[in-house]
């Protein structure tokens, strides 16, 4: 018996998104450092389950080189004797981020930052522009991971390359209400 259109349509349709939510499940996760997915991969893998926490305030993120450039002012990771280099302009910042969660899969520890649609096409463009260069995750001026863009993203980004003790200090970090400043601290 013959199988009608509507229904072929229907069995490759699910079909490739099988395959999607496997590659989204099983492929990206293993790519270390700074781990880039689309929006489709987190809509598809139903990864949203999870309550996002807000972003700590002063969260922001800034394009990192390794040698000195015009404008630019040096910035070290904790742990890393490495000098970078970069603008003091934040390409990414906490209003561009929904919510942060953590990340588990296939053993590997990491956090998922989930963005605000209005900042899609700008995080695509930068991400797309700056494959193969380092981004810093910076809390106020102060930098705390840097990482490499493995490709381009938009929707949500997950950075992985942690073992459990360094994901939620890292995690801390980013979902932290910022500190009152010195002033304010000091007149309540």
């Amino acid at each position: 018996m013959k199988r009608p259109d509507s229904m072929r349509a229907i069995e490759a349709s699910g079909a490739r998104g099988r395959v999607h939510r496997l590659a989204c499940k099983v492929l990206l996760p293993t790519l270390i450092g700074l781990l880039l997915t689309s929006t489709g991969c987190q809509l598809m893998t139903g990864g949203d389950a999870t309550a996002l926490i807000p972003p700590n305030p002063d969260l922001n993120f800034r394009i990192l080189h390794t040698e000195p450039c015009t404008g630019c002012r040096e910035f070290h990771e904790p742990g890393n004797p490495m000098t970078f280099y970069g603008l003091p302009r934040r390409v990414i910042r906490a209003e561009d981020i929904v919510g942060l969660r953590r990340y588990e899969q296939h053993g590997e520890e990491g956090i998922v930052l989930r963005f605000v649609p209005a900042a899609d096409a700008k995080i695509r463009n930068l991400s797309q522009g700056n494959i193969g260069k380092q981004m810093a995750v910076m809390i106020g001026d102060e930098p705390v991971r840097i990482s490499t863009i493995q490709s381009a993203f938009s929707g949500a980004m997950v950075i992985t390359g942690y073992t459990l003790p360094q994901r939620e200090a890292l995690f801390q970090r980013m979902t932290s209400a910022a500190a009152k400043d010195a002033k304010s601290a000091a007149a309540e």
